[in-house]
Formats: C-alpha cells, structure tokens, sequence
C-alpha cells in the first residue's frame, strides 16, 4: 500500500487488476494522477503492480477478493469509498475464458463458473458501485466485454453469453443511471496478446498454439492482435476523457474484427 497523495483528486476502482488489460489500465490510469484501488484474486501481482505504481509516483492500494462473492464485492467498495471518500471511476474488468468445447459437452460446473465471473461478478460491481456514485451525481463506468459478447464463437458457450450478458447489463446500467449523471459504457476488445489469449490458443490447438494464432490474424484486418495498452487507452477515454454524452454503448476495439462479420 501506498500513502496517499493529497494532490490526486480522483479514486478509481478496477477488478481484475493484476494482469493483462486490468493492470495496463490501472498504469495508464496513474499517471492520470488517479488513485487505484486494485482487486483481484493474484495478491502477489496486485502487491507486484502496487509497487510499480508508487515506484512511479502513483497512488495504489491493493484489495483481494472474488468478485463473485457479494460480500468480497461490499467490502472492496467500501475499501474505497474510506479511501478516496467516494468512488470516481469504475472499471469492471475482471474476467475468465473457463473451457472450450462444443456446447453439448461444454461441462456444467465450468459455464456456471464462467457467469459466476464474468456477468454475476459485473452484476454485483454495478449493483454496489453505482449507489455512491448516484448519490454524488456523478462518475464513470466501464464494464469489460468482447467481441464474444457481439457474435458466435464455436466452443465458447460460457464465455460468449457471459459476454452477451454484460453487453445488455451495459445497456440497463447506462440507461439507469444516465438521469444521476453517471455514465455506464463498454469496451469489447477482440483478440488481444494476454495470458487469456495464450490460453485460447493452447486449447484450440493443443500440438501447435500458433496454428490458431494463425488463423486468426486472417480474419483480422489489422493483421496483428491488439496489445493491453490499445485496449487501455480507450478505457480512459470512457472514464476520463471528452465523453460526455456516451452512455450504455459498447465501443469495439478489434482491428475490424467483427466489421467483416
């Protein structure tokens, strides 16, 4: 944990923070002078990423917990609400792939872990985050979803109605809390270099992971993945850039991924 800095003015809450897109946005966001509140399961690459903050003159404070749980999801939001006397900015980030296999073998534990992650755990940060930032008139949310929450992907049942599932919770959340002044919108990144996609790839071609690194960079425009820092920088333009009048959407960040579809 870091001392606070009395000249950072805003305080941000972001799940999923250890890794990937979580922990490039929570950078990119201190050097914003925002405070972050990091939550994630990993408490060695939150306690890893909180350093590299202070290191860098940033304000960070580290916060285990299972976004699942309502309870772990209370008390990181009253974590910050004692700590930042309110919550600024809100990014709904945490996530998992779980399995992939065709949906009449995809195992029935594995999807209920996946939307116990990734749509229950969005539900629950909106539900307990959007109160304060009701009652101050403002703030600013973004939920993490997917290209997979906008078309079909065989083999990824859980993943792709989770991801549908946060695309419409965007919608509900946006159009809710537009009348407190709060902004609710959605980033959905298509194939970006992550641990998560290294996962994908394993799975889908367990001899050759580059096979399906291949295949799909064809279908992708831009020819490459994207990287955490392209995802990252338009998180920050929904939580603190000139985006006033953008609410419940769901912006692609994808190469043209899904513009072909």
């Amino acid at each position: 944990m870091t001392s606070d800095n009395q000249t950072s003015k805003h305080g941000a809450i972001i799940t999923g923070a250890a890794k990937g897109i979580g922990r490039a946005t929570a950078l990119s966001l201190s050097h914003h002078d925002v405070r972050i509140l990091a939550v994630d399961r990993d408490e060695e690459a939150l306690a890893q990423l909180v350093t590299e903050i202070s290191d860098k003159g940033g304000v960070a404070h580290a916060h285990v917990a299972d976004v699942s749980d309502s309870t772990d999801v209370r008390s990181f939001v009253d974590h910050a609400i004692r700590l930042f006397n309110g919550v600024d900015y809100f990014f709904n980030n945490a996530g998992i792939i779980g399995r992939l296999a065709p949906l009449v073998d995809y195992p029935e534990d594995v999807f209920d872990q996946v939307i116990a992650v990734n749509l229950r755990g969005a539900f629950l940060g909106l539900k307990y985050v959007l109160p304060g930032m009701y009652e101050r008139g403002s703030g600013a949310v973004v939920n993490t979803a997917s290209v997979a929450g906008l078309v079909g992907h065989i083999d990824h049942a859980g993943y792709v109605a989770s991801k549908h599932g946060i695309v419409g919770l965007t919608k509900v959340a946006g159009a809710e809390a537009a009348a407190y002044g709060v902004r609710v919108n959605a980033v959905a990144p298509g194939p970006v270099h992550t641990q998560m996609m290294d996962a994908i790839e394993a799975m889908k071609s367990p001899e050759d992971a580059d096979v399906e690194r291949q295949r799909l960079l064809q279908n992708i425009p831009a020819h490459r993945y994207g990287t955490v820092t392209d995802i990252a920088a338009v998180v920050l333009f929904l939580l603190i850039g000139e985006s006033n009048y953008l609410n419940g959407a769901t912006i692609t960040v994808d190469g043209a991924f899904t513009a072909i579809r």
